[in-house]
């Protein structure tokens, strides 16, 4: 079943199995109210909380940065260390092993790692060979300020890198592009453009649509451009849809664009841009070449852009294709 984020910056429109569900960040409906699940703690019966822990809970830099909990003890004999959190659009808890560093424990939470506004938490750990429970915290994540006339009419929402191949060829990569505006936009005056980062855009290869006809994108829709090439060009949109349990039409939801493939391990960029290589949106991935975002059929899933700029934010990598149900 497809979770969808409520607040978090992201615009996807992740593939289903019947149409795309495009998420907050549709400029017309900035506070747009979407579902979300609420976890049932009437069934989790945690003992009392122990004193060895020391522990300040920390402050969000927002939902976009990394949040960083940790604790010491009043006892040098402490091992198994587990943070214990959830959000609100969570329906379990979760379980993040805490590591030593220095005199304290720690547990990073990644953006990706936490989909929800309130993060409420507590750790174990076994002191002195007893197992011991903190006190329950909540954290409170600020949400940036949405402002439509500064987010790009057009934004990147994934980057789908590495898939399952066809002979030698990883033949259903595809980079996904959201409508963020208020009016229909005619997609054949725009190029997907593949971008080495240390040559800038100057060095972008073009990777043209196949489509020569009008493309038009509604508001609040998506469009998939499936990278296509000589290796992969024999495949149907009904090999795509089987692939990915959807049932997409192309020319409407998914359009062919010629080019040689996403790299898996190297630090890569894409833009949507104008046919006179403008860009509209652009984003990258594995800037970290010793932690890829990269995974197999797992998609990268981008947020708007802030503070004006185009380059829209990464926001859950390795994420596997989830379908409604």
């Amino acid at each position: 079943m497809k979770k969808i984020v409520k607040n978090i910056l992201t615009a996807s429109a992740i593939i289903t199995s019947t149409t795309l569900i495009a998420t907050e960040g549709h400029a017309a409906n900035a506070q747009q109210t979407i579902p979300f699940n609420t976890l049932n703690l009437s069934s989790i019966i945690k003992p009392n909380s122990t004193s060895s822990f020391i522990h300040t809970p920390p402050e969000s830099a927002g939902p976009l940065q990394d949040l960083t909990i940790s604790t010491a003890f009043n006892s040098s004999s402490v091992s198994n260390v587990v943070l214990n959190y959830h959000t609100e659009l969570d329906n379990e808890w979760k379980q993040l092993e805490m590591v030593q560093v220095n005199n304290k424990y720690e547990a990073v939470l990644t953006p990706d790692l936490r989909q929800g506004q309130n993060i409420t938490y507590y750790m174990t750990a076994t002191v002195n060979g007893d197992q011991e429970y903190s006190d329950e915290f909540t954290v409170y994540e600020n949400q940036p300020e949405y402002k439509p006339e500064k987010v790009p009419s057009l934004l990147i929402t994934e980057v789908m890198a590495r898939t399952t191949k066809i002979g030698d060829t990883e033949a259903y990569e595809y980079i996904e592009v959201y409508n963020n505006s208020t009016s229909t936009i005619n997609l054949k005056d725009y190029n997907i453009q593949y971008r080495y980062p240390s040559k800038g855009a100057k060095g972008d290869l073009i990777w043209p649509v196949q489509q020569k006809e009008d493309l038009n994108l509604e508001p609040g829709k998506a469009m998939v451009f499936w990278i296509t090439n000589d290796d992969n060009r024999q495949l149907s949109i009904q090999d795509f849809n089987a692939h990915y349990q959807t049932a997409l039409e192309e020319g409407k939801q998914v359009v062919r664009i010629e080019g040689s493939g996403l790299t898996n391990g190297s630090y890569r960029g894409v833009a949507i841009a104008t046919n006179t290589r403008t860009d509209i949106s652009t984003a990258f991935y594995n800037q970290d070449e010793k932690n890829l975002d990269v995974g197999l059929n797992q998609a990268i899933v981008y947020a708007y852009p802030i503070d004006g700029k185009k380059e829209c934010v990464l926001f859950h990598r390795k994420r596997q294709q989830v379908h409604q149900v």
